[in-house]
């Protein structure tokens, strides 16, 4: 149980110091150091497509209704060339593949705070999870 504790600790200090270390206008490449922090591999595609997902939420902001189908992986196939169905397909196999060899499970007291999940997320509630991460500890910008 130690072990899984020090993970634990030691995954939420590495994904708290991604968003320290970006601006707020470095949200891709906060977006990219999460996800390589949580395990995601950069040489499948779906990581790629996913980060594209996860900025159009975040840029679309926190109040905002969003159709994955309609909007999510539309926006991300026009940009990569693609159908909207092979991106949603390669995301849902990224998160499922770092489900089973990354540190989703560990990370997930950070991303999903109390609530417990026992499965692998859908693409839909893992990047809402990454999103509300983001905009929740993401660090005030300096005043002027």
């Amino acid at each position: 149980m130690d072990d899984i504790d020090k993970e634990c600790r030691s995954l939420n200090v590495s994904l708290f110091q991604c968003l320290a270390d970006f601006g707020p206008n470095d949200i891709e490449m906060c977006v990219g150091q999460l996800l390589f922090a949580l395990g995601f591999k950069s040489k499948l595609e779906g990581t790629q497509f996913l980060r594209r997902a996860i900025v159009f939420v975040y840029d679309k902001g926190e109040d905002a209704r969003i159709s994955y189908g309609k909007e999510v992986y539309v926006a991300v196939a026009e940009k990569m060339g693609i159908s909207p169905h092979c991106v949603e397909r390669a995301i849902h196999n990224t998160i499922a593949d770092c489900d089973v060899n990354g540190n989703l499970r560990t990370a997930g007291q950070a991303l999903w705070g109390d609530k417990k999940v026992d499965y692998t997320p859908s693409n839909a509630e893992f990047i809402s999870a990454i999103v509300e991460f983001i905009n929740v500890k993401k660090p005030a910008p300096p005043e002027k």
